[in-house]
């Protein structure tokens, strides 16, 4: 397996935001889990294949907003992991300001 390969595994593995990255590079379908901020986005709403500019432009604001936008095939687990007091998941949510 080359190297590339085993990073990107080992980035699968992890979820890839505990390696302190985010789903909003990303093609494909995404959903943000995050608080609603006023203007920006609400909770629960999917995009696909890119995500609009008030949001790009909030997360510039915020990075931790780019973790809670997740790809829809670690939705189960990141619901579950923002469910658990104290998870980084949940401590992000709760950092995060809805403005």
């Amino acid at each position: 397996m080359s190297m590339a390969k085993k990073e990107t595994a080992g980035q699968q593995e992890q979820g890839g935001r505990a390696a302190g990255k985010s789903a909003a590079g990303k093609k494909g379908t995404v959903m943000y889990i995050g608080p609603t901020i006023k203007n920006v986005v609400i909770t629960g709403t999917l995009y696909n294949n890119g995500l609009p500019e008030p949001l790009v432009r909030e997360m510039e604001k915020q990075p931790a907003v780019g973790s809670l936008v997740v790809p829809v095939g670690e939705l189960a687990a990141a619901q579950k992991e923002l469910a658990t007091p104290g998870s980084a998941l949940a401590t992000i949510y709760r950092q995060v300001t809805t403005g």
